[in-house]
Formats: C-alpha cells, sequence, structure tokens
C-alpha cells in the first residue's frame, strides 16, 4: 500500500465516518482497522479524492488510477482542474467548490479528461468536512465513469440535451 492511497490518512483529524467505526470490531488493533478501511477505500468501483482546504489532492484510491490514467504521485498537489475537459465550459472547479463551501455538497454530471486526452462524462459528488467548530478541514469528491451509460442514452430518441449533457427524458410509468 503506497504512502499516498487514501488509507495512509485514516489516522487524520478529519471526522471519520460512523459505519466505519460501527463495523470495526471492538478486538481489532487499529493497524489492523487501518489496513481494512485502506483495503475497503482501494476496492470501491468510484474513484475517491480527498482534497485539502486549498483544494489540492492529498490522496487517492486506485479506482481514481483506472478511471483517469493519472497515478496517486501525479495527482497529488494538483486540483481536480486537472481533469478538466474543454467540453465542460458551462462549469468549472471553483463553482463547484463554492457551492459546496456555501451548501455542504454538490452533484452533478460533467465531462473530463483522462491522462490520455480521451473525454469521458462522469457522474460527480463532492462534500465538505467540517471540524467541530463548522470549519471546512477537507473536501471528499466521489466519481465513476458514466460514458457507455452516457453514450448509449445519447443515440436513444428519448433523449434531450440539457446542460451540455444529453439526458434521458424517459420516465417508468407509475
Amino acid at each position: 500500500m503506497g504512502k499516498n492511497r487514501l488509507g495512509a490518512i485514516a489516522h487524520s483529524p478529519v471526522q471519520e465516518p460512523r459505519a466505519a467505526a460501527a463495523c470495526a470490531a471492538d478486538t481489532e488493533s487499529p493497524d489492523r482497522l487501518h489496513d481494512s478501511r485502506a483495503n475497503a477505500l482501494d476496492s470501491a468501483q468510484e474513484a475517491i479524492v480527498i482534497c485539502g482546504r486549498d483544494d489540492r489532492i492529498i490522496s487517492v484510491n486506485m479506482a481514481f488510477t483506472r478511471i483517469t490514467g493519472y497515478t496517486a504521485e501525479e495527482a497529488l498537489g494538483q486540483t481536480l482542474d486537472m481533469l478538466h475537459s474543454e467540453h465542460e465550459p458551462a462549469i468549472s472547479h471553483f463553482d463547484i467548490y463554492s457551492s459546496v463551501c456555501e451548501h455542504g455538497y454538490w452533484k452533478g454530471n460533467l465531462w473530463s479528461r483522462r491522462k490520455s486526452g480521451e473525454n469521458y462524462v462522469q457522474t460527480r459528488s463532492v462534500r465538505a468536512l467540517r471540524n467541530e467548530a463548522g470549519q471546512t478541514t477537507h473536501f471528499i469528491t466521489i466519481f465513476s465513469d458514466i460514458w457507455r451509460t452516457w453514450h448509449a442514452a445519447a443515440r436513444s430518441p428519448d433523449s434531450r440535451i440539457a446542460g451540455g449533457l444529453r439526458i434521458s427524458t424517459h420516465r417508468q410509468r407509475a
């Protein structure tokens, strides 16, 4: 496990998810619990990125590398602007983080660019982590590549263009 993977910061002062604590057995050692959390994060299919208050990447999981083509070492210290696609002029990462700072959360679909230069569509959610005083300490971003799903929907006759992305308008009837 590399130093720059998510598991390397599992014991940071950031508030840890309650679910992880609830799943941990009282008999597990801190090192074993740390390894379990790191393995769980690295086995996720979605990319998980932790950024500091300055929007700089401090940790990524293995899905980030699989989806984007960037290694953890290449991503560290960068912002998620490194994934910005010219197909996504309407929203900037600054706009996303501004919304997160104000509302605590942002979710949407947007164009991104892999290291290879290939553009793809991702669904992304960003959440602010706050300390006991309510100050933002970190940002957690989770995203997945929805290119194949989006591309199939874009070809459907039951779709429309919305916000630069073609969105399906087909709804199930009750």
